[in-house]
């Protein structure tokens, strides 16, 4: 517990808008839906996680040694330019390198646990890991309508960071909140990416982004 809120402690004065711990078992429920969403070709053209959902959802296919998973959001909306009123628009999260905070809070963690005496490696962004899954069970946030993680005050504005580590930490709670009968991000999306099923990235924005060729009208 002691190692938990030293962690804690140094995760936040980094820079962290929020923090947990969670195991390293499979996330079940994420493979089933990358699988699904890979079937029905939902996924598009995008890899990513969607390319190999086993290793995706199991962090411990990458790293044996793995035991326990500690998640830290950056909110980076404070730091992001606000988009013009005329002209192209780009997210906010891409407006500069963002992820340096959260590598600046990973970074931090794994050297505390290896002069410790533990493995560590950050992960962030990364295909061995669904990373919202690993958020929402250490009690970072709970999972949006949107597919994007939530936190209070934070809303969906964060950027997401893990260290597994092979130390056994005491794991945190999920949070209990969910988003209730709000599907404002729905109707919200400019591109109908978003429905009850989930995302459909062959209509999402970000998926034409990461493609090579013609953006599809």
């Amino acid at each position: 517990m002691m190692l938990a809120e030293e962690l804690s402690e140094l995760a936040y004065r980094n820079g962290a808008a929020g923090f947990g711990v969670t195991g390293a078992q499979v996330f079940s429920r994420e493979r089933a839906a990358l699988r699904a969403s890979r079937e029905s070709c939902r996924s598009g053209p995008l890899r990513f996680t969607y390319d190999d959902p086993e290793v995706a959802s199991d962090v411990s296919l990458s790293f044996p040694w793995a035991r326990s998973l500690v998640v830290v959001s950056y909110d980076y909306l404070q730091a992001a330019d606000t988009p013009p009123d005329q002209g192209g628009v780009v997210g906010r999260f891409a407006t500069s390198n963002h992820y340096a905070g959260v590598r600046r809070i990973t970074g931090a963690i794994a050297e505390f646990l290896r002069l410790g005496g533990y493995r560590a490696e950050m992960l962030s962004d990364d295909n061995r890991l669904v990373d919202r899954a690993a958020a929402v069970r250490a009690g970072v946030g709970w999972p949006g309508k949107s597919t994007m993680v939530l936190a209070p005050r934070h809303g969906p504005w964060m950027l997401l960071g893990t260290v597994v580590t092979d130390a056994s930490i005491p794991v945190s709670r999920p949070m209990e909140r969910d988003c209730g009968t709000c599907s404002a991000c729905i109707p919200a999306c400019p591109t109908g990416a978003l429905g009850e099923w989930g995302l459909d990235a062959r209509r999402c924005l970000s998926t034409w982004l990461q493609t090579p060729g013609s953006i599809p009208q």
